[in-house]
C-alpha cells in the first residue's frame, strides 16, 4: 500500500478534475441593429439608353 500521501481515498481525494461550476454570463444584450442602407438597385432596372 502507497502510505506515501499521493493516493488518497475517494473520500479524502478533492476532485481535482471536476471544473468549478461555471456562473452564466449575464446576457449581454447586442447593439441595436445597423440598419443596412438598401443596395442602389434602381440603376439597374432604369433602362439605360
Amino acid at each position: 500500500m502507497n502510505k506515501g500521501g499521493i493516493i488518497l481515498p475517494e473520500e479524502d481525494r478533492e476532485p481535482s478534475f471536476q471544473p468549478e461550476p461555471i456562473p452564466e454570463p449575464e446576457p449581454v444584450t447586442p447593439p441595436e441593429p445597423i440598419p443596412h442602407p438598401e443596395p442602389e438597385i434602381e440603376h439597374d432596372k432604369k433602362p439605360r439608353k
